[in-house]
């Protein structure tokens, strides 16, 4: 959400994040979301008005 695009996890660190992805500098790769309407993968986004982990404007933000 901070970085305004889909990546795989970030491990906190460039170092980390090097030994986990093995990518020299130390950033997580993007993750490439415009292939899945091509795929037919039939997705539900459930999102509850109080929780406190994803606020609604992040879940309306992934939704479109």
């Amino acid at each position: 959400m901070k970085a305004n695009q889909f990546k795989e996890y970030d491990y906190g660190t460039p170092e980390a994040n090097q030994q986990h992805y093995g990518r020299r500098h130390g950033t997580p790769p993007s993750i490439d979301i415009s292939t899945i309407p091509e795929l037919g993968i039939p997705i539900a986004m459930f999102a509850g008005a109080k929780d406190r982990l994803n606020p609604i404007d992040d879940v309306r933000w992934t939704r479109d």
